[in-house]
Parts: structure tokens; sequence; C-alpha cells
């Protein structure tokens, strides 16, 4: 299991730190944190493939809005822990432009890799776009956008589950609740799917979402800036 995330402050801490959960003497362990060689303004996503490999996106730092991309290698990393560069692949720009103040999602179904992000363009401002990228392409997809009103204040989460890429946010302004619905691209599917609305849960920050024996797990951070319960 690995840990990616951004570190404090705007500017030194927009450098990258991670830390691998591995077995060691037979004791599952979480390695001392190390800091990567790359840098977010806004943080990272980190998706298993089903190819084996373990994919980072991130947005760049301040005045960068490309998406930047890397796989980690868990056998450079447990054969030579100290040598970043065995650890991380070098990282490769996708020329996507992905202007938001939050950091993207990240998520695999049957090979192609999903990215969601929260725009802060002023013709897209909240609207959550998803884009995607085929095994071996070069480029990602046109972003689409989720569903006409679905929008934002916060980072989306993705999660595949029964067949379907799901994005799951916490509403704009003062809907705190937390709603959720299958990424549906343009001719992708032949009806079109509603937003579904939770009952109950608000949140204040972005949900998260796994899969875990046939059934979908949800948490998130209470709402309204003053329940910090999860």
């Amino acid at each position: 299991m690995i840990a990616l995330w951004k570190g404090l402050g705007t500017d030194e801490g927009q450098g990258l730190h991670y830390s691998v959960y591995r077995c060691k003497n037979d004791q599952w362990i979480w390695e001392k944190p190390r800091r990567s060689k790359f840098a977010s303004k806004t943080g990272p996503a980190v998706a298993f493939s089903e190819g084996g490999k373990v994919w980072a996106a991130w947005n760049g730092t301040a005045g960068d809005e490309l998406l930047w991309r890397t796989t980690f290698d868990p056998d450079g990393h447990i054969k030579d822990q100290v040598d970043d560069d065995k650890s991380w692949k070098g990282q490769y720009p996708d020329y996507l432009d992905i202007n938001t103040d939050c950091r993207p999602a990240l998520t695999s179904f049957h090979g192609r890799l999903y990215l969601a992000w929260t725009s802060s363009a002023p013709q897209t401002a909240q609207q959550i776009l998803v884009s995607t990228r085929s095994p071996g392409a070069d480029l990602w997809e046109q972003p689409f956008s989720v569903q006409r009103h679905c929008h934002s204040s916060a980072a989306p989460s993705l999660v595949s589950f029964q067949g379907k890429v799901y994005v799951g946010w916490r509403g704009k302004g003062n809907d705190s609740e937390i709603w959720l619905t299958p990424c549906v691209a343009p001719g992708g599917f032949d009806h079109y799917e509603l937003p579904q609305r939770l009952e109950g849960p608000v949140t204040d920050c972005t949900p998260a979402m796994a899969e875990w024996q046939g059934k979908l797990v949800l948490a998130w951070k209470g709402g309204w800036h003053n329940d910090q319960r999860i």
C-alpha cells in the first residue's frame, strides 16, 4: 500500500511525499516518509491499475496547469530504498489543462485510467470534469462534464463499482450533502442516469470511496467546518 501527499504551505510545501506500507520482519509497518522529486499546488491522486502498476497524477505547481503522471516500481523501491529514481519513474507531462483549485481523483477500470477534477476555469467553474486514457495511449481524451448540474466546492472522488466508474462529490456552496453518479460519457450509455443524493451525510470536503467485497464503502468528514468526526 502506498500513501502520497502534498506537504504543508504553498512554496516549499508543494513537494510530494510518500510512504510504503509493507511487511518487514513479519510485521506490517509504514516506512519512514520520503520526499519525492515531484511537486503540486493541489495534491496528488493514486490508483492501482489491472496491469499491476501504481499510477500517480497531479496538477502542476503555481502557474503550471498541466497534468503530470508517473508510475511506482515496488521492486525498485525494495531493492534500493534510498534511491528515489528507482522507486518512481520519471514524471511525464500529459498536456491536459486541468485548471483546478483542488486535487484530482484517479481510478482504473478495464485497463483504462479515469481522471476527475473540479474545474476552476471561468467558463466551467465548479463543474466536475472527467477525462479517460486508454492503455498505451499517448494523450488523455477530451474532458467531458459528468452531468449538467453536477457542481462541487471540493474535489471529487472516483471508484469502479459493479461494472461502472462512479464519481462522488460534495455539493457546491451551502449544499453540503454527498452526491453519487456513474460517469456517463457522451454516447457511452443509452440512458441518462440522474445523480443520487445520500440521505443524511453532510460534509465540507471530499468524500472517499472504495469497493470492498461487492459493496461500496463511503467515508467522509463531518460538515459545517465544526464537525471533525469521520
